[in-house]
């Protein structure tokens, strides 16, 4: 799995959305052809304005997309070395916004759920569970809030996540700062609809994002493990654009101020 969090890392660059945008109402016809990521190419091809696949030739892998109408149903992680599926990720949708979200891992024993309910403040709340794949028994994980800021997700809250050595609960999430400018994966078609884990949203770019923990809680075997830290460090990010205002090249600044790596976007 971990080639395919090559690819998972790329997608948090970019910010959730709950637009009801469909195909007819995209602006330009800017589509991300290629990513280069050191040395690491990844390709996109498409159905019309909807993903089909995305390669990793190096890495000898891709994703496989399903769509039902404009909206994504199914995510396949394939192995193109072995010609296996090594996850699923799938999707169910309830007045067209993401109802669940569901994760699949080939050799885990338990599958990852979550269930989003879309709050009158204009926030979604969601629950995580645990299902065993053999007994079916279903286990709490964690529930949260995804705060949105003109309709670009900027905060997500986990208020519970429980660890197995752990009879403490605690509370911690991330906040999110972006530019003004097209995200690489804008016109891309039920993308927007996703907000899983930080994974493949659309709309503007992050420029930059920390991690925070709002209480202490008990960790590992150490009663006495106290987390204290309010706010993590951000890593920062530069863009450089087209004149469609579409990023061409992406920096990414360690804590320190370093350059981490650079990021170069082609489009169609």
């Amino acid at each position: 799995m971990k080639k395919f969090l090559i690819l998972m890392t790329l997608f948090i660059a970019v910010a959730c959305s709950k637009t009801e945008d469909n195909q007819s109402e995209i602006e330009n016809t800017t589509l991300l052809k290629t990513m280069v990521d050191g040395d690491q190419t990844i390709s996109f091809s498409y159905n019309g304005f909807k993903l089909a696949e995305i390669t990793n030739v190096g890495a000898a892998t891709k994703q496989i997309f399903t769509y039902e109408g404009d909206l994504i149903t199914d995510i396949k992680d394939f192995n193109i070395a072995t010609n296996k599926t090594v996850n699923i990720k799938s999707y169910t949708y309830e007045n067209n916004k993401l109802k669940t979200f569901t994760n699949d891992e080939v050799g885990q024993d338990f599958i990852t759920k979550y269930t989003y309910t879309n709050e009158p403040d204009g926030t979604v709340s969601y629950i995580k569970i645990e299902i065993n794949k053999t007994t079916q028994n279903e286990e709490l994980k964690s529930s949260g809030v995804l705060t949105f800021t003109g309709g670009v997700l900027t905060q997500d809250d986990t208020r519970e996540i429980k660890y197995p050595a752990c009879t403490n609960v605690y509370s911690r999430g991330y906040v999110n700062a972006y530019d003004d400018k097209n995200s690489f994966f804008k016109n891309i078609i039920g993308l927007d609809k996703l907000y899983d884990v930080k994974n493949m949203c659309c709309k503007r770019n992050l420029l930059k994002n920390y991690e925070y923990v709002r209480t202490g809680a008990r960790i590992g075997d150490d009663p006495n493990h106290v987390l204290t830290t309010e706010n993590g460090q951000p890593e920062t990010r530069t863009y450089s654009y087209n004149t469609s205002n579409f990023p061409t090249e992406c920096n990414l600044y360690e804590v320190n101020g370093e350059l981490k790596k650079t990021i170069k976007y082609v489009y169609e």
